[in-house]
């Protein structure tokens, strides 16, 4: 039973990335992710 709601919360699981603007005009980030990713 805890592997079913394991596996149905992993379908739901999301990542939040925060980038302050001082550390993109520093040149600390640079990220390239295309878009399939998010659909």
């Amino acid at each position: 039973m805890l592997q079913e709601q394991e596996a149905h919360a992993a379908e739901f699981e999301r990542t939040f990335i925060a980038i302050k603007p001082d550390g993109v005009q520093r040149g600390l980030v640079r990220l390239n992710i295309p878009m399939r990713c998010f659909s």
